[in-house]
C-alpha cells in the first residue's frame, strides 16, 4: 500500500511540475509578446519624429506604411498609436503587428464599415491588455474626474490633426445599435441613438450632439460581464 501511495504521490508531483511549466512558459511568452508589442510602436513612432527629437503631431501619419490610415493620440495618457485598417479582412490586426507579424497584443484597428475622411462615426477596436497598452487606459474614463481631465483626443489623418471633445463613456454589449452607426442616417435614428447613448453614459457630458456632428469611437473588452465593452465616444470640434 505504502508503494502504491508513493507511486501517486510521484504522479501527481510531476503532474504538478509540468502544470506549472505549462503556466510559466504561457506567461514568459505573454511577456515577450508584450515587450515585442511594445518595441514595435517604438519602431513606428522613431520613423516619425522630427524637429530635433520632438515628435510632432502633424507628422504621425506621414510614413508611407501600408494599411496605415490614421494615427490616434490622447494627451496625457498611454494611447498613442497608429490606426490600422485592412477593409477585406476586418480583424486582420487583431492580433498583428503594425507590420503584419503575430502580435497577441494586436494593433488598433478601424472598423471596416468605415471610411476616413467621409464616415460620420470613426470606430476605432483596441485590446485592453493587462500590461497597461493598446486601449487599456480607455478604463480610467469610467472616473468622472478623468473624464475631465483628459477630454480632447486627436486623430491625425495626412497630416491634418483633427480634434474631438469627449462626449459620453458606457458600457455596453458587444453588439450594440452604437456600432451600427457609421455613415450618416435619418435624423430621427440618429436622435433614438444619442439618447441610448445618453441614458448609459458614465459621464455627463455638458456639450450637444446635433444631426449632422461628426464621431469618434474608441472601444476595449471591459470584464464586468459577458461581452461587455467600454466605448468612449467623442466628437469633432
Amino acid at each position: 500500500m505504502k508503494k502504491n501511495s508513493d507511486i501517486f504521490h510521484n504522479v501527481v508531483l510531476v503532474l504538478c511540475i509540468i502544470v506549472f511549466l505549462i503556466c510559466f512558459g504561457m506567461l514568459f511568452n505573454w511577456y515577450l509578446d508584450s515587450k515585442y508589442a511594445d518595441k514595435d510602436i517604438k519602431e513606428i513612432k522613431t520613423t516619425i519624429i522630427t524637429d530635433n527629437g520632438n515628435s510632432l503631431k502633424s507628422n504621425k501619419n506621414s510614413t508611407n506604411i501600408e494599411n496605415c490610415v490614421a494615427w490616434i493620440e490622447i494627451p496625457n495618457s498611454d494611447i498613442d498609436y497608429p490606426i490600422m485598417q485592412k477593409k477585406n479582412d476586418p480583424e486582420y490586426y487583431l492580433h498583428r503587428n503594425y507590420k503584419g507579424e503575430y502580435s497577441y497584443s494586436g494593433t488598433p484597428f478601424l472598423d471596416s464599415k468605415c471610411s476616413i475622411g467621409t464616415s460620420q462615426n470613426l470606430i476605432i477596436y483596441g485590446h485592453n491588455m493587462k500590461d497597461g497598452t493598446m486601449f487599456s487606459d480607455l478604463m480610467n474614463y469610467k472616473n468622472t474626474e478623468y473624464c475631465k481631465k483628459h477630454p480632447t483626443i486627436y486623430l491625425i489623418v495626412d497630416n491634418t490633426v483633427y480634434e474631438y471633445e469627449l462626449y459620453a463613456v458606457c458600457k455596453v454589449e458587444s453588439d450594440d445599435g452604437w456600432y451600427t452607426f457609421t455613415d450618416q442616417t435619418s435624423e430621427e435614428t440618429f436622435d433614438e441613438l444619442i439618447s441610448h447613448i445618453q441614458n448609459k453614459s458614465l459621464y455627463k457630458s455638458d456639450k450637444t450632439a446635433e444631426y449632422g456632428d461628426y464621431f469618434l469611437t474608441l472601444s476595449t473588452c471591459e470584464y464586468s460581464q459577458e461581452n461587455s465593452r467600454l466605448i468612449a465616444i467623442a466628437k469633432r470640434r
